[in-house]
């Protein structure tokens, strides 16, 4: 079971329900082979993405291409994709083998042929001896690996997965969304990932891409995310609590953390800093006052006030010593320079 992955791009992509729109002019381009993570909050537009590769939805206007083609006028049906969605959506009827094979006996493959592809998908879902049991035996682990055998089983180009995790207890979802990540690796299968999780988001996917308010408000690499955030919005997103008022004038930032340079424009910022980044010093560093510690047996979660009041979260060893009065220092490149959010 090896398909031939499809390079997937979406062009000014629009799409909408009674006219609102959802998707706003997203331009997306996923390489062959690889898994990109469609993240954001609910409503942002993930999973009408998701519909309209899948021909499940109409776009308003845009392109989606594999491999340079439009496949805009395909039918869902003729479209090279497979999807699995939030729910496994099983035949309760049917047994196990029977429902990952429905698809194949829609397309009228022979027996024997059905036969060798149920059984080749069961295998890679781990769930090979379990061809005749019934759907209502399983767990939820193993009813979304059935699912997921019959997307695999048609031999898609393009895996679409609809939050397929999120109806799971924590260590099935683990479980399964390891399984996931080693099967589009062994597949080497070009696959779209809907969550909202963005550690869901960082384990799986080679290319992140953040959803706000229906348009892409970044794409890149997880660790880009957490090094480079292009806004304040992706910050908090990805668990930058830390934000310090900051001033840039004529190349230097200025704020309770210290004055360094930058390539920033000039006027009112705000420094976001991860509570990891902050590094607890001697007394030649910035002084904070304690307002809380806690101890999480990995490390101590520390919140600290500076000298203008701004509130950092600090993670710290759990071996370090804690006093009411601690000093600090923040590593410049650490620290992300953004523009504040507009008011709303």
């Amino acid at each position: 079971m090896s398909p031939t992955p499809a390079g997937v791009e979406l062009q000014d992509l629009v799409a909408s329900y009674d006219g609102a729109p959802v998707v706003d002019r997203v331009c997306l381009g996923v390489e062959p082979g690889t898994l990109t993570a469609l993240l954001g909050p609910s409503g942002c537009g993930k999973t009408t993405t998701l519909k309209v590769v899948a021909g499940l939805m109409r776009a308003d206007s845009g392109d989606v291409r594999f491999d340079g083609e439009s496949v805009l006028r395909l039918p869902a049906e003729k479209r090279p994709v497979a999807m699995v969605f939030q729910k496994p959506l099983l035949f309760p009827h049917l047994s196990v083998g029977d429902n990952v094979g429905f698809g194949l006996r829609m397309r009228k493959v022979g027996r024997v042929e059905r036969r060798r592809r149920i059984g080749e998908a069961l295998d890679l879902v781990r769930l090979g001896d379990l061809a005749d049991r019934r759907v209502g035996e399983l767990s939820g682990g193993q009813e979304q690996r059935v699912a997921l055998a019959r997307a695999l089983v048609t031999e898609p180009r393009v895996l679409l997965l609809d939050e397929p995790f999120s109806a799971l207890d924590a260590s099935l979802r683990v479980e399964v969304r390891d399984l996931v990540r080693a099967l589009q690796q062994e597949l080497g299968l070009t696959t779209l990932f809907v969550t909202h999780d963005q550690e869901e988001a960082v384990a799986l996917a080679d290319q992140v891409v953040l959803l706000a308010e229906g348009r892409v408000e970044q794409a890149g690499t997880p660790r880009a995310f957490y090094d480079s955030p292009a806004s304040l919005r992706v910050a908090r997103f990805f668990g930058g609590r830390n934000e310090v008022p900051a001033r840039v004038v004529a190349g230097a930032v200025t704020s309770a953390l210290g004055t360094w340079r930058t390539d920033a424009w000039d006027g009112p910022a705000v420094l976001s800093v991860r509570p990891e980044a902050v590094l607890l010093a001697g007394a030649d560093g910035v002084p904070a006052e304690l307002v809380q510690a806690r101890y999480l047996g990995t490390h101590l979660a520390l919140v600290l006030r500076l000298g203008d009041g701004t509130t950092l979260h600090v993670t710290a060893p759990p071996t370090a010593e804690v006093g009411q009065r601690l000093y600090l220092r923040v590593p410049p490149a650490a620290c992300s320079v953004l523009p504040e959010l507009p008011e709303t």
